[in-house]
């Protein structure tokens, strides 16, 4: 019944219509107040300058020549793409990423609200299975976008806006802590492409932020450095904090009995925190233990000041001691503070990477169960 409906609009919308003239009807049955002045993959550009995304649009009337492929891309792009706007809008990102598989590959590399989608939809998911460091890169990406069309900011689905500070755009899911792995060394061209005709210096400066970190991490440190460069205007407070990163990572920071003191600089606290993330991790897992004790204590400062304000980090700070801590056999003070990423940082990524463990940890012990002999 519904389908008819629709169907019956749609003709009485097209019957005022002369057939020569192109239209589009969108998906709430309003018609745009311009007229069509062309289309192509990334929707159907009006006379005054708009582009209306395929999945906003319900049906198109162009000339007999058009209409075949304007039906095409409404097919092929518009619906898979509204899947994905929809599955954004209600937190299924795992639905959205696999509908973002079926539009077509070329949209995601163009400029446009379409490729933004797919990003976000990427970003998303790979949020939620913990690959923080390629959900980096998708983010990266779509606030590229975003500077090509300030308007496509507003478009973004308030589920994933909420996460965000919405004055410097660090992602608070996406805190730059991520330990790099070879599988994510696959995606370093993506990364590089910003090396390329001056994009790195017109992206955003958080942008600018987790490329950085992510080139220190991947090991591309002789890029990480010209990024440096180039990012100090925007961010000097960052880019100072990344330089000890980048120093410790590459293995040039000179001996120095004197421990830098992060709190005493007069860096935001974002970057306080994730600095001082940043200069503990190298020093946890060294075989000397007063060295390792006394990472482990500047890891804990984390989600003892800030742990309100960046809750994400200071669940991964204390993951990473409980990480450590097990490592060297104490398997009684790891419990306590994996518990207590369970019971206070409950919807962190740090406590579902939890809650999947010990699933498979389950599942794996009533399968010993089950088998003879164990």
């Amino acid at each position: 019944m519904r389908r008819f409906a629709l169907f019956v609009i749609l003709a009485l919308q097209f019957a005022s219509i002369a057939w020569s003239q192109p239209t589009i009807v969108l998906r709430d049955f309003s018609q745009p107040k311009s007229t069509v002045a062309g289309y192509d993959e990334d929707g159907v550009r009006l006379t005054d300058g708009t582009i209306v995304s395929w999945d906003r649009i319900a049906q198109v009337q162009f000339e007999p020549a058009d209409q075949a492929r304007a039906d095409q891309l409404l097919q092929t792009i518009g619906q898979p793409l509204f899947q994905v706007r929809w599955r954004l809008q209600i937190g299924d990102f795992g639905g959205a990423e696999q509908a973002a598989k079926s539009v077509p590959n070329a949209v995601k590399h163009r400029r446009s609200e379409a490729a933004l989608l797919i990003h976000l939809a990427d970003m998303a998911a790979k949020i939620e299975q913990g690959d923080l460091l390629l959900a980096a890169i998708h983010w990266v990406r779509a606030l590229d976008l975003m500077t090509e069309n300030p308007t496509w900011r507003d478009q973004i689905p308030e589920n994933l806006r909420r996460p965000s500070d919405q004055a410097t755009m660090l992602h608070q899911q996406i805190i730059p802590v991520w330990t790099a792995d070879s599988e994510a060394m696959e995606f370093w061209p993506q990364v590089e492409d910003f090396s390329r005709e001056g994009k790195f210096t017109a992206l955003p400066p958080i942008a600018q932020v987790y490329l950085v970190t992510i080139a220190i991490d991947l090991r591309q440190f002789d890029i990480a450095k010209q990024w440096l460069i180039l990012a100090a205007r925007e961010s000097p407070a960052w880019s100072a904090a990344l330089t000890h990163k980048l120093l410790i990572e590459s293995g040039d920071r000179p001996p120095d009995p004197r421990p830098f003191n992060v709190e005493a600089t007069d860096w935001p606290d974002d970057v306080k925190a994730v600095a001082i993330f940043w200069l503990a991790a190298k020093d946890l897992g060294s075989p000397n233990i007063p060295v390792s004790e006394r990472a482990a204590i500047d890891m804990l400062s984390i989600p003892a000041k800030y742990q309100t304000e960046f809750p994400e980090l200071a669940a991964e700070a204390l993951a990473a001691v409980a990480q450590r801590r097990k490592a060297l056999g104490d398997e009684v003070s790891a419990e306590k503070l994996y518990k207590e990423i369970q019971f206070n940082y409950s919807r962190t990524n740090a406590a579902r990477r939890l809650t999947i463990e010990n699933q498979r940890n389950h599942e794996q012990s009533n399968a010993n169960l089950r088998t003879p002999g164990k």
